[in-house]
């Protein structure tokens, strides 16, 4: 196995869909967490690929992009198929999150969390759950657990957790499929 090491700030955020996988599929990894300044300090030294975290040291190489280690990590952990049409299913909810997760943070005004709230939830997570019901569940491919899932789990901790202002806690709640799944990852976890 490769040697591997996972930087990013103290939290959640984007790296721990990638956190999560390594662990679930009994990968060994060093996680490294970070503060502001020491972010500031690599940024400044050129240390990180595109000045930003999260990072992935495979073998003393530097890589980023969060949902591209999702998938390294995923293809390591047997949590990304090697089936092309399951791949592709993976990836389109991989990127759906990852596109509500900016739509998330594009406008922090109450007014542009409302509008969040309004649409967006909608929009991606109304998809997610018709895609969770037709693969029989609980998960993206019926009973495999796979990057997608996870990511879906920790895009609903995340709101949840009420770590974006302005949008109630329970908003997820209203699609059945995803709570499902959350929940399964949940007990995974």
């Amino acid at each position: 196995m490769p040697e591997i090491t996972v930087t990013y700030f103290d939290g959640r955020g984007r790296v721990e869909p990638t956190r999560l996988a390594l662990v679930l599929g009994g990968v060994d990894f060093k996680d490294v967490r970070i503060k502001g300044e020491e972010f500031m300090k690599m940024k400044q030294g050129g240390e990180l690929t595109f000045g930003s975290l999260p990072v992935m040291d495979v073998d003393g190489v530097q890589y980023s992009q969060s949902d591209a280690m999702l998938r390294y990590a995923g293809s390591i952990a047997d949590l990304y198929p090697k089936d092309p049409l399951d791949a592709l299913k993976v990836d389109v909810v991989v990127g759906a999150l990852e596109d509500m997760t900016i739509a998330a943070f594009a406008d922090n005004s109450p007014e542009g969390r409302a509008k969040f709230v309004e649409e967006a939830v909608l929009r991606y997570f109304g998809p997610i759950d018709e895609m969770l019901k037709k693969s029989g569940g609980p998960y993206l491919l019926g009973s495999k657990v796979s990057i997608a899932d996870l990511k879906l789990y920790v895009s609903w901790a995340i709101l949840k957790g009420g770590a974006v202002d302005h949008v109630p806690t329970d908003v997820l709640d209203q699609f059945a499929y995803v709570m499902i799944c959350v929940k399964r990852v949940e007990a995974l976890d």
